[in-house]
């Protein structure tokens, strides 16, 4: 029988690979990596965070949009990205929005030790079969390299931002929904 986290694990990246099947490993250790460890290595300075938001927006604005606002990318939906295409379209205040990002990132939303459970849970559904989007090999080696430079922060997959070029900030799901006064979908 297998686990809540288990379940939740497999639910989530099965439901991300689904809507980017392009998705590498790497991208999965990504995921995990914001669900846990949050945004505080990004967004230190208030001006420069709304800046680049700004910038990031009037960058984004003509492309047509195709992803939920909220998209939860930790294993309990505690943690989701918000996506700036369907972003832009609910004119919130650039600063009220960073401001939110800033409150989020005082607190990161897990430690080091649930981001490596949870890797080291997914690499146990590998070798089971139960989650066959990578290899065990591809699992191995890029753990290898995590373990050896101590969980760092990871890039996307360059196939990934190529082809989906991701746009996004993170935040909590119960502040999510008091800066959007909107529910989520799960």
């Amino acid at each position: 029988m297998l686990s809540d986290l288990q379940l939740q694990l497999i639910s989530l990246l099965e439901n991300h690979h689904a809507k980017r099947p392009l998705m590498q490993l790497q991208d999965a250790y990504k995921l995990l990596y914001q669900a846990y460890m949050g945004i505080g290595h990004l967004i230190a300075d208030r001006e420069a965070a709304l800046r680049y938001l700004v910038k990031e927006c009037s960058s984004v604005q003509e492309q047509r949009v195709t992803e939920d606002l909220w998209e939860p990318i930790s294993p309990t939906g505690n943690v989701g990205r918000v996506n700036l295409r369907p972003y832009i379209l609910t004119q919130t205040d650039p600063a009220v929005f960073v401001d939110a990002l800033m409150q989020f990132a005082q607190y990161p939303p897990g430690t080091k030790a649930q981001l490596q459970t949870a890797w080291f849970t997914m690499g146990d559904l590998i070798e089971a079969g139960q989650l066959s989007l990578w290899s065990l090999d591809e699992y191995n080696e890029l753990t290898q390299d995590l373990t050896e430079h101590d969980y760092p922060v990871m890039h996307h997959s360059r196939i990934y931002h190529n082809t989906y070029q991701p746009a996004y900030r993170i935040l909590s799901e119960a502040i999510f929904k008091r800066l959007f006064r909107a529910p989520t979908c799960r």
